[in-house]
Parts: C-alpha cells; structure tokens; sequence
C-alpha cells in the first residue's frame, strides 16, 4: 500500500508527505495510476450506473409534480416537459470512467510532484473515522476554495488514501472545455449552473439529484461552502442555498443522518496569484478553455512550495439539528420542502461554523508572515528589519498556537529562501539591503500604478492569517479612541462593545463574523490581550499595560487598509452629485 496507515511515515503534526511517499516507488506516476483502489463503500447504498442516477430522478416526485406544474403553466405536453428535463440532467451528470479516472491521475500527479517541489502533506488523523463513517452515514466534504487545484488536490487525495471519490459540485464553465471537461466528468464532477434563478425546473431537478446520490450512497458530495473561489486570499461568507439541499434529506427523515467534513486546502503560493491581482484591478477574467489552459502552462515551470490538506472533525448533522422537531415536515409532501424560522437560522450558523472550522485546520505559510510585515511596510523594509519582525510575530503565533509552518533550519535562512522563491513580487536590493515590491510588471491601464498588481499579491498572502488577528485589531481601534496618552487607561466590556460591534458589523462582507455574536467576538479579542499581557483585569474593568503600544500600533496598521477603503468609498458616495443606483442588500 502507498498509504502506511500504521503511521511510519506520519510526522509529528500528524501529516503524511503524499508526494515524498509515492517517491520511493520508480515509475512513481504509472505506481499511483494502476494502484489497487478499493475504498469502503455506504452500508446501505443499491449499487447502480451512474446513468441509473438521473434515470431514477426523472421517475422522482418531486420531478414528476414540477414537470406537471410547468406543462399546465406553458401549456406543453407533459411528455415533451420530460424531454427537456432528460436534456437538463444529462447536461449536468457525472458519469463512472475507472480508466478515464487513473489517467487523469497519472497526469496529475506528474504536474503535482513538478509544482509542489515542497511536498503535498495531508492529515491523517481525522482518515480512519472517515473511513468509518462512509460505511454508515451519507458524507458530504465541504474544502475551502482558493484555487481552481482545490477539487483536483480533494479527488487525488481520496485516491491515494482509499477514500470514496466524490461526486463534485463544479461550475458549468469547466463544461465546455475539451478533452478537460470529459475528464472531470467521468472523474465525479457534475456540473451546475452559476444562479438558477427563478428557474424552478432546474432547482428540483438540480436539488433531486443531489438527494438521490445522498441518500443512495453512491459517492460522499463535494462542495464549497463559499461558492466560489476566493480571490483575496480570506474566506468568504457562506453560501446556504447548497447547504440546505444537503441538510433536507435528514430534516425530512430521509436517512438516519448526514455527516459533514470541513477540509481546509493551504498553499504556500497560489497558481492564480497573477490572475487575481489583475482581476482585483477591474481585467476581466479569462475564459475556461483548453486552450487558455494549455497557454498558462508555463506557469508549472515554477516552484508552488506545499500544499497541507486537512482533514476536520466530522460534523453530524443529526446533533447539530437534533434538538429540533422534524416532525413538522410530515404534514406535507417531502418534495415541498419549507425551512422553520428555527431551522433557517440554525442553518446560516451551520454554514458559520464549517467555515471557522476550515478557518482553525488552514495550515499558513511562513511567507504569509513575511508578506504581512511587508504590507505594513510600504516603502521597503531592510531585510535584517524584516527577519526582527517575523520573530516578533513567530513568538505571537507560537505563545497562541497559530497555525503556521515553520520551515526548518534557521529564520534568517527560512526567510531568505522565501523571498528567492517569490522573488517575482519582492526584490532585495544589496544598497542599503532594503526590500521593495517588484514593479517589472507593466499593467493594461497607464493611470494604474505599474507595482499595483504586486501590493495586491503581497495582500492576498497577509490576508491568509487575518482570521487570527481581526478580532483584536477592531478591539485595538477601540482601546485606541478611548485611549488618553500619558495616562492609566481602563475600560469595561460596555464600553467597547458598542464601537467594536460597530466594527464588526462595518467588515462582515470581508470578515467571518458569527451573526449576533459580537459579545463572543469582545472576550476573544479581550482573551488575546489578556494572554500577550496588554490588559489587566481587577474581574470588572481592564487595564491597559504600559508596554502596550507596539502590538496595538501594529494591529492598527494590519486592519488600516480596510478602514481606509470604506472611508475613502463613504467620501466619494457623498461627494458625487451622479444618481446612486445601490445593490438591494444596502
């Protein structure tokens, strides 16, 4: 077996270098390829083709009642009605290909072992209960999105652990790409569109097909929580309208219960980091095509350092929603669903929770550290500066366990090797020994700065550990306003609460902040104060320390650019005399 599960090749962090693994083995690619893959399979699961899947939701009810629906609607026979629903669902499935499968994997993991030079390390820990749970519950993997590699890294992954491959939600542009778009299809991709609309055809045949391949047990699921890709390097909110799908099957006793597995997927340097920046500047994104992929190629010519996949606990959605009363449900069809106000808002605080989940098991890397000194220092830093700085933070992140990988070997050396490895954003200079931002790229708008695309990179990577620190930024921006130089400053939670949940709320589009949880939020912030030292507490009010003045300058400075966004965006709206024509949500 390529995989040890007795552990001898697991570190100390509890991760397997998958690539370093497979390395013992000649013919490394063709080994992995022809593998023997026997995973477990769902206990209860009718075995069937995958052209039996679709083929059982047109005979469904929900079908059958929408379809009538329609045809009395649009005036059209029901048979015809059906046709197009055939159409519909032969669009959108998976299909079974082992051969097409292990030749996919060959390719893939010749370009992996090429562009991750660092290792692709992988958790196992959490490996063996997942295993498990295939064999009784319905699973749905739910990874962070950061990359379009994220769905190919999950698929390989299962592979070579002898994990069920799933069946994964992805967009319809990947559809149309030749030779590309077979391939992820008969890989387990099934392709959805972006927005269904009002579309209610498409809703219940998209929704019937999931349940079917749910409760069957054919595959586990896969999808993103955040909808879609990430481009600034943070999670984004989450998405519910997936969610609920995969929540209905249980909610309506459908199966004994629906377990979920946040998978958190951290590269050291992202193969879109280029692509990002410029589509942050306003460059419309390229379209999906063989042919465009087949042009970026030369971008696997690089070193993309590691990758750390991480598998999370398993969250049962039978304890989640336990407490509540299902049986609510029965009074009408199950193809009818209508969401409690109870079940609603415990579904938004679900879709919270696998997102901080993800947030905690994110592996960061040492160059998302040197790239957040970076961001705060503009202008250029002098190397021996920076290497200070990153020792400063490194005692933070290890005094509160962040999770950050430490290379081996000495900073300084760490630190150096980083910045030769993205030396296309970063230049060290020998005069003076200071680092500024690389500014060879030349952009498509003169008025844009030619180094813009750079800050933005440099962003992106500061933006991976933000989750760790936006919580005492905000309750720095408010110790600082009610702060009196020179003198003893104390303060009681009332008296922050109100401009940090102002905060909180200002930055909800750009933070994961927890609905009506801003007083959880405080003590957090308060807990990493008290813990650095900066706050005393007599049980009822909180001293500022003395010494206090370098962590909360620099988490003003982290938190700043994104203050001064909002300020310089609320400038213009008042100062422009143009109609103001505002998305609805505001």
């Amino acid at each position: 077996l390529l995989y040890n599960k007795d552990g001898n090749s697991v570190d100390e962090n509890g991760y397997i270098d998958m690539l370093k693994d497979l390395k013992k083995h000649s013919f490394m690619s063709m080994k992995f390829a022809t593998k023997s893959f026997s995973p477990p399979k769902y206990s209860h699961c009718k075995q069937r083709h995958s052209t039996d899947v679709w083929k059982d939701v047109l005979k469904s009810d929900r079908v059958h009642w929408i379809v009538r629906q329609i045809s009395r609607k649009e005036g059209k026979s029901e048979e015809e009605t059906f046709k197009e629903a055939e159409v519909i669902l032969k669009e959108l499935a998976y299909t079974d290909h082992m051969s097409i499968l292990r030749t996919f994997a060959f390719l893939l993991i010749q370009i992996q072992s090429s562009i991750y030079q660092d290792g692709v390390f992988v958790n196992v820990q959490e490996v063996e209960n997942i295993r498990e749970m295939v064999k009784h519950h319905p699973i749905v993997f739910m990874p962070s999105h950061r990359s379009y590699m994220d769905f190919l890294m999950m698929s390989l992954v299962c592979f070579y652990l002898d994990l069920p491959l799933p069946a994964i939600a992805a967009g319809m542009d990947f559809m149309s790409m030749k030779v590309i778009g077979s391939m992820l299809r008969a890989s387990g991709a099934f392709f959805m569109r972006r927005s269904f609309g009002s579309d209610q055809m498409y809703w219940a045949l998209f929704t019937e097909y999931v349940h079917t391949i749910l409760i069957n047990g054919d595959r586990p699921m896969e999808f993103f929580i955040e909808g879609t890709r990430s481009r600034v390097g943070k999670s984004l909110n989450p998405k519910f309208g997936l969610l609920s799908v995969i929540s209905e099957p249980y909610l309506k006793a459908q199966t004994y219960d629906v377990v979920i597995v946040p998978v958190s997927i951290s590269y050291d340097r992202m193969l879109e980091e280029r692509l990002y920046a410029y589509e942050l500047l306003g460059v419309p994104k390229p379209k999906e095509s063989t042919s465009g992929l087949y042009k970026a190629s030369s971008i696997l010519q690089d070193n993309y350092g590691s990758v750390h996949v991480h598998f999370g606990q398993c969250l049962s959605l039978r304890e989640y929603f336990g407490h509540l009363d299902r049986a609510v449900h029965a009074c009408y069809p199950r193809y009818m669903l209508r969401l409690s106000s109870q079940e609603e808002k415990h579904m938004k605080l679900l879709g919270y929770k696998i997102l901080q989940k993800q947030q905690e098991n994110a592996m960061c890397s040492l160059w998302s550290v040197v790239a957040l000194v970076l961001s705060t220092h503009p202008a250029g830093i002098s190397l021996h500066h920076l290497i200070s700085e990153v020792q400063w933070i490194k005692s933070i992140a290890v005094k509160l366990n962040f999770r950050i990988y430490w290379p081996p070997g000495t900073l300084k050396e760490t630190v150096q090797k980083c910045l030769f490895q993205f030396k296309h954003i970063v230049s060290v200079l020998q005069q003076k020994s200071k680092k500024k931002i690389n500014n060879k790229l030349q952009m498509l708008d003169p008025v844009i700065q030619e180094n813009a695309a750079q800050y933005i990179m440099i962003a992106n990577y500061r933006n991976q550990l933000l989750h760790y620190l936006i919580r005492p930024a905000l309750l720095a921006f408010v110790l600082h306003k009610h702060s009196i130089p020179g003198e003893i400053n104390t303060f009681t939670k009332d008296l922050c609460l109100e401009d940090f949940t102002f905060l909180s709320k200002l930055l909800r589009k750009d933070f994961i902040f927890v609905p009506d949880k801003s007083k959880e939020d405080l003590e957090e912030a308060i807990l990493f104060f008290s813990e650095m030292v900066v706050l005393s507490s007599d049980g009822t009010t909180y001293t500022l320390a003395g010494h206090s003045h370098r962590v909360l300058r620099f988490l003003r400075t982290v938190i700043n650019p994104f203050l001064i966004a909002y300020w310089l965006t609320s400038q213009f709206l008042i100062s422009s005399e143009a109609p103001l024509y505002l998305p609805k949500c505001y």
